[in-house]
């Protein structure tokens, strides 16, 4: 319901964030005439971001907008609904349709991410939905997946939707989740559509597209709509999506007004239509932002009910076992180093996108796996973003700067990469831009240079749209998108050697600088050269050497522990104990760092994973 007092309000804020534009008009000479305004609200890109946040909206909020205009207005969206975050995918879409359902939506089209979970899937969710499902260029074996057009009646004015999806999706989707189904060209789709209803004859034509309509906030740049709108006649709206862009005001092309809001629930479309005599008069766009739409309607009490309700099932779900770890991964220095939890991922990553390489940002990496029975729930606490896999091509020189930008921000930054399918060699003391020292690719050194060679790889949306800094992947062709890093990394593990997970080399820090002073020798054309033969002694095992210090200690809770020159997770590492070791303890702080000493090392450990004997 909409908060009392503030209907004025309302008003005022979308004179101020509206344009007007007029689309169909006759010549009035005797000034305005009254008409019929109807009203469209419209959503895009939410990724599956319904539940209300102080960045989202939320369901409950929008149907409570929705539900205070009606009866002359209606809820459509323009796709990449279903996939997105934990919440959309662990029912795989049907938790966000039941919602939409209860919301009142009307009419869906899909958008590549829609697919993410099969076309046969996206059947189940249509089946599901009280709502219709629209795409004028979606075949399967030579017949149309969808309805390509829907007919909407609202007081007395009648709406001609079609669907359009973006032709990209048959290779953004991973191409098992389309087999056998392609996707015609939008322009000569919604040609034939809008012929269609013009026969029908209609007083409005609109577009519900997943197209794109400008510079994306990410990392691509799509002007399917505006194409679209340029080629075809006789289109009053498209409502458009997946350029994630917002057109508060609309976008006019032509005659046509393409508008789009946003992503990720941050907005709610809103298109009035003033009808008179069944033309069009007037079409006013607008956005309606979180804030004030929280500040302005109270939820709807029945979809917060069915939020809990879900929720709720969604706890049985977390609690699935996918796997059984031998022993805790932690992710205390994610963003310092490399860590075997970070590998594990990494090499999900690269086996669910099938590529040469592979890296993740460390500050996506949100919590420990414990040692134990593996369930979902613990899976989605360690990769909780809902962010998905991308593929580009790379060449060493694109791939050196994105590592350098890596490790540019220690210590602790959450660009640093965990990898797969190579090595590096950095020294964050370095000078700016000489930072990674070497690359390596099966075992070979490559030249940080090399803007001719390509490598193909994978990552994550998030570091592909130019986030924490990697900028270098920006104009990069995006070759294909994936499922989300929870789901490919329950998908891994079935194949992965939980048992033997541990630090590898594939991140190496150098640059310890050892300054020696050399003495001065007698100038002398003859020097003697003395070589000392140095004994190797074999020795007793660690266990049985006893050394001076506190006391001693064994490796516990992780396969590999990093010996470091001091008790900092951002000194350099000197060497590495495994578990079992046994150590002598010489010293502590009050931070938790032990120094310890071997026969073989001394150095600072970090104290969580010591047992005191």
């Amino acid at each position: 319901m909409f908060k009392k007092g503030k209907f004025l309000l309302l008003v005022l804020a979308m004179a101020l964030i509206s344009t007007t534009v007029v689309v169909a008009q006759d010549d009035y000479e005797n000034g305005y005439e009254p008409g019929i305004t109807v009203t469209i609200f419209h959503t895009n890109d939410v990724h599956g971001r319904f539940l209300p946040s102080n960045t989202a909206i939320g369901i409950d909020t929008i149907a409570a907008i929705r539900n205070y205009y009606a009866p002359n207005a209606i809820l459509v969206d323009a796709g990449d609904t279903f996939h997105g975050l934990p919440f959309a995918t662990l029912n795989r879409g049907l938790d966000i349709v039941e919602l939409m359902n209860a919301a009142g939506y009307s009419l869906f089209t899909p958008g590549n991410h829609d697919f993410n979970f099969g076309t046969d899937r996206l059947l189940e969710l249509e089946a599901a939905a009280d709502f219709d499902f629209i795409s004028a260029n979606v075949y399967r074996d030579g017949e149309l997946l969808f309805d390509d057009i829907a007919i909407r009646g609202i007081n007395g004015v009648t709406i001609g939707f079609f669907g359009l999806a973006h032709p990209s999706t048959a290779y953004l989707t991973n191409p098992n989740n389309v087999a056998g189904v392609s996707f015609a060209d939008p322009i000569e789709a919604a040609g034939r559509s809008v012929a269609l209803l013009q026969e029908m004859d209609v007083d409005v034509i609109v577009g519900l597209a997943h197209l794109g309509s400008g510079a994306r906030s990410d990392y691509r740049i799509d002007g399917f709509a505006i194409a679209v709108a340029e080629a075809v006649a006789g289109i009053d709206i498209i409502i458009d999506g997946h350029s994630h862009n917002l057109h508060d005001g609309g976008l006019l092309v032509g005659d046509t007004l393409i508008v789009q809001a946003g992503d990720h629930g941050r907005y709610l479309g809103r298109v009035d239509i003033i009808v008179y005599e069944g033309e069009v008069q007037s079409i006013v766009a607008s956005a309606i932002s979180q804030e004030y739409a929280t500040e302005n309607f109270e939820p709807d009490a029945y979809i917060q009910a069915l939020i809990e309700d879900i929720q709720v099932r969604q706890s049985e779900i977390m609690d699935v076992v996918v796997g059984y770890l031998p022993a805790t991964l932690y992710a205390d220095y994610i963003r310092s180093q490399e860590m075997p939890i970070g590998n594990l991922i990494a090499d999900a990553v690269r086996f669910a996108a099938g590529t040469e390489l592979a890296f993740t940002n460390g500050g996506g990496i949100r919590d420990v796996l414990p040692a134990g029975d593996i369930t979902k729930g613990n899976i989605v606490s360690v990769l909780p973003f809902g962010n998905y896999i991308v593929t580009l091509e790379v060449t060493p020189a694109v791939l050196a700067a994105a590592l350098e930008n890596g490790v540019s921000a220690l210590p602790g930054g959450g660009r640093f990469p965990q990898v797969s399918g190579f090595s590096f060699v950095f020294n964050p003391d370095a000078e700016e831009g000489y930072r990674v020292l070497a690359i390596y690719v099966d075992g070979e050194s490559l030249d940080l240079t090399d803007e001719t060679t390509t490598f193909t790889l994978a990552t994550n949306n998030f570091i592909a749209a130019g986030g924490d800094a990697y900028t270098m992947f920006v104009d990069l062709p995006i070759l294909m998108e994936l499922g989300n890093l929870d789901e490919m990394l329950i998908a891994y593990i079935p194949y992965a050697d939980l048992e033997n997970l541990s630090v590898e080399g594939r991140i190496v820090e150098s640059g310890v600088v050892i300054e020696i002073e050399m003495p001065v020798l007698p100038e002398t054309d003859e020097v003697e050269v003395i070589v000392e033969v140095v004994e190797i002694v074999e020795v007793a095992d660690v266990s049985e050497i006893v050394l001076a210090g506190t006391g001693s200690a064994i490796v516990a809770n992780c396969w590999f522990l990093n010996v470091r020159t001091r008790g900092s997770a951002y000194a350099n590492i000197i060497g590495y104990l495994r578990a079992g070791d046994v150590v002598s303890v010489l010293d502590s702080t009050a931070w938790g760092w032990y120094k310890i000493q071997t026969p073989y090392i001394t150095g600072w450990v970090f104290g969580r994973y010591l047992e005191m004997n």
